[in-house]
């Protein structure tokens, strides 16, 4: 999800309802009204009833510790699997709305962490005035916390555009002007340059159904360029890609050395047009120079919906894991959680919730995902993502979920 926002929500977009993958909501862990957290043990055993769920030089990359013996069941998820990198999205932590028990869980359970930034809502009122406090002071948490910070985002979808931006009618020389402005204030801004371990530098470009770009991108203006994937027939979906991804991710080369990622969703199903849209962008940008070293898989889904049976079969995230990996590129799960949709959250539910996050888990990890995010951690936290839902694997009251142990021991499952 957002920051510079060139590309306008797709028109075909499903919602959470028809899809099964990504919902509309803004995707802003923490950025809702709700700052309920519990003071409840961490530890405790997990809650399963549903009446207890509410309706310069950087620093080194922090490595995950390992033993000679499997780690013990709730020693922390970062303990679990010394091929993998564990985290969540932490928006919220340091905008005085989270306890001390919410901080001490991300700590305790994760050795990476999701700092978010949105041009829309206020942080980018004017062209040349965005506003990088709030993201820069999640950075600098992660890292006093031994934690790698990754940013979420440069560029996505005008959803999340500021209203100046997706209004202006600006010529492409402008657009690369505000482009390279915004990137190389985020990174100058508290040297977050030499902070942040991974930039998502562009996010949510492709349609759904057809593989091919959002019709109605403001970024357009800046041109296309002529495909090099080398691919042909129904792999070759695109014949011509937009130049305003390599303009940002050079822009962003310049600045940092970090790895630099793009990513979507629904682009584990590797018969879908969307995976090809998406593979083939990779290709392009590998032959043609554009520095990307990583796709994030964000891995949205319902529990039990088709479109998570497809995620899981053999041609799913596990073969599209293995396949972006074949690039030579990093494949890191961004946003993983798998909500209830219509259905009534109930024990057999939550049980079903932990199965597709261990199946989820296990196939990404086998087929080489190097991190693995949750899209926050808290059922409830974030008014405006699936607030009722259910999706992730701590409670409204930061108890341990089913969901957790199904993580946990996928984790501890790949781990040799």
């Amino acid at each position: 999800m957002a920051g510079l926002v060139f590309a306008a929500a797709c028109d075909g977009v499903g919602s959470p309802r028809t899809s099964g993958g990504r919902p509309a909501n803004p995707k802003e862990s923490g950025k809702g009204t709700s700052d309920q957290d519990g003071e409840n043990d961490p530890d405790a055993t997990p809650s399963t009833d549903p009446s207890s769920v509410a309706s310069g030089s950087p620093s080194p990359t922090p490595s995950p510790v390992v033993s000679s013996a499997p780690p013990a069941s709730g020693a922390g998820l970062k303990l679990m699997n010394p091929r993998v990198m564990v985290g969540a999205s932490v928006s919220s932590v340091t905008d005085g709305t989270t306890s001390q028990t919410f901080k001490d869980i991300i700590v305790k359970e994760f050795n990476c962490g999701q700092a978010l930034w949105y041009g829309a809502w206020g942080s980018w009122p004017a062209n040349g005035s965005a506003n990088f406090e709030k993201v820069s002071a999640e950075i600098n948490w992660l890292r006093d916390n031994n934690i790698s910070p990754h940013v979420h985002m440069l560029i996505g979808s005008d959803f999340y555009a500021p209203t100046w931006l997706k209004n202006g009618g600006f010529t492409g020389p402008q657009l690369e002007a505000i482009l390279q402005g915004l990137i190389d204030g985020v990174m100058d801004h508290n040297d977050n340059k030499s902070k942040v371990d991974v930039w998502n530098v562009i996010n949510e470009i492709i349609e759904d159904g057809t593989g091919h770009y959002c019709s109605d991108v403001v970024g357009n203006a800046m041109g296309w360029e002529a495909d090099q994937s080398g691919l042909s027939g129904g792999d070759r979906i695109n014949t011509q890609h937009p130049v305003f991804i390599r303009k940002a991710f050079e822009f962003a080369r310049a600045k940092t050395t970090r790895k630099l990622e793009i990513r979507d969703y629904l682009i584990e199903i590797m018969d879908w047009p969307k995976h090809k849209g998406m593979y083939q962008l990779l290709k392009h940008m590998l032959n043609s120079g554009i520095p990307v070293d990583a796709v994030g898989i964000q891995g949205h889904f319902e529990i039990g919906h088709s479109n998570a049976t497809a995620a899981l079969g053999d041609r799913g995230v596990r073969a599209v894991t293995s396949k972006f990996k074949a690039l030579g590129i990093e494949v890191h799960i961004t946003e993983m959680d798998h909500e209830t949709g219509g259905q009534a959250w109930s024990p057999t539910l939550a049980e079903a919730q932990s199965t597709q996050y261990y199946d989820y888990t296990k196939a990404a990890i086998l087929g080489g995902a190097s991190r693995v995010y949750s899209w926050g951690f808290q059922d409830g936290r974030d008014a405006g993502w699936l607030p009722t839902k259910h999706p992730l694997p701590w409670d409204e009251n930061l108890q341990r979920k089913p969901a957790y142990f199904g993580w946990e021991k996928a984790l501890l499952d790949t781990a040799n």
